[in-house]
């Protein structure tokens, strides 16, 4: 197997890739990013993790992007001490309340988050997902964050696609693009059903 290219988008729990590759990008074997726009065969594919879809449709009243980012990072990097010293603080406000929520929310099985997951899915559905994720009109969308494999055309031809979960109960899921095609598949070679 030869890869050409190889890149990797970054998500809420990846601070420590994203934090390597920017102190040395000429040298770093490989391209990070947030977002990444690519084209096969006259096609356009935009690529995101999904954390910021997750964030504008379940929790914008909370927090901004760059807000959940930077509480994304903190929790990569916490030790034991500083992660006792966070616990400590949760209860300072309702606000803070209302957050520990919606994490300990984030922590569970996608298959207990079902109601966010759906909430997610409108939105990648949607366009308003083009207008906040910067895609182009007729961009496919491909992202993971919510674990739900998936794969759906669009009235306008595009696609949208959920990579779903490498590990877990629910391990094995990955998306192809071949010929125009977008496939949400397992490592068994079986489509979403």
């Amino acid at each position: 197997l030869q890869v050409k290219n190889l890149h990797y988008v970054v998500g809420n729990h990846d601070y420590y890739i994203h934090r390597l590759q920017k102190r040395n990008p000429e040298t770093y074997p490989f391209s990070v990013s947030k977002t990444l726009r690519l084209e096969d065969d006259g096609k356009w594919y935009f690529f995101t993790h999904g954390y910021d879809m997750d964030v504008y449709a379940t929790m914008e009243s909370l927090m901004s992007i760059d807000q959940y980012e930077t509480l994304s990072e903190s929790l990569c990097f916490l030790t034991d001490r500083s992660g006792w010293l966070a616990d400590r603080l949760w209860g300072v406000s309702e606000v803070i309340e209302e957050l520990k929520s919606r994490i300990g929310s984030m922590q569970k099985p996608p298959a207990e988050r079902e109601a966010e997951m759906d909430l997610i899915t409108q939105f990648a559905h949607s366009r308003a997902a083009q207008l906040f994720l910067g895609m182009h009109p007729m961009d496919s969308l491909v992202y993971g964050h919510t674990h739900v494999p998936g794969c759906k055309k669009t009235d306008c031809g595009a696609y949208v696609a959920n990579t779903g979960c490498w590990s877990g109960n629910d391990q094995g899921w990955y998306v192809r693009i071949s010929e125009g095609k977008v496939e949400a598949l397992n490592f068994k070679g079986e489509n979403v059903v």
